[in-house]
């Protein structure tokens, strides 16, 4: 319903709110140092539980409209940019605010399970190496959230203005084209980086 679709970009607004407010008091305090293996371990744990949990959140919202994903898989975006994927072909069934939930839950089950933990740790264990993996991976859904590089807020962005992605580059209306453009600027403009760094 209208009211619960509400409710919900509500309630994750909230959440990402919170959790900015949050992480930029954790910055302002925050040591640059990253010291032992038990950090690392704890970071990377952190990292998988939550990059799984986001695909699985948008595969059982999909599944809750009752249609059902294509596959799991890794990719290169613009063959520059590692990301996990689930292929969601079926979504193009639903209506526009159920795409906009469907492609909006992996980041509301990593606000969610994050900002729950990030809670527990501040009153119970005051664990350093998990204030660290909270951090890193707040700014990871940062970047998700801005609508380029195929990320979740690019498909949201598609979705809450009724536009679809062509596989023709030219057959895309021109915000996508737009959008497509700076993705390649950013991936041409990272290679050249990395080049440049690598023969330095």
């Amino acid at each position: 319903s209208p009211k619960f679709f509400y409710l919900f970009l509500s309630f994750t607004a909230l959440m990402f709110i919170l959790n900015y407010i949050h992480l930029i008091k954790l910055q302002n305090g925050l040591s640059s140092v990253f010291y032992g293996w038990k950090m690392w371990i704890i970071i990377v744990i952190y990292f998988i539980m939550n990059i799984v949990l986001h695909e699985l959140g948008h595969i059982y919202s999909l599944k809750f409209f009752g249609k059902n994903f294509d596959k799991v898989g890794f990719k290169l975006n613009f063959y520059v940019f590692p990301a996990f994927y689930v292929q969601l072909n079926e979504t193009y069934m639903l209506s526009r605010n159920e795409k906009i939930i469907v492609h909006l839950f992996g980041l509301f089950i990593n606000y969610l399970l994050i900002n729950t933990l990030e809670l527990i740790n501040q009153f119970i264990f005051s664990s350093e190496a998990l204030t660290m993996a909270f951090m890193l991976f707040s700014s990871t859904l940062l970047w998700n959230l801005i609508p380029i590089l195929n990320s979740d807020g690019y498909k949201i962005l598609l979705a809450f203005l009724s536009l679809d992605e062509y596989s023709r580059f030219k057959t895309n209306h021109w915000l996508v084209l737009t959008i497509q453009i700076i993705g390649i600027g950013l991936a041409v403009n990272s290679v050249v980086h990395w080049i440049l760094y690598i023969v330095n």
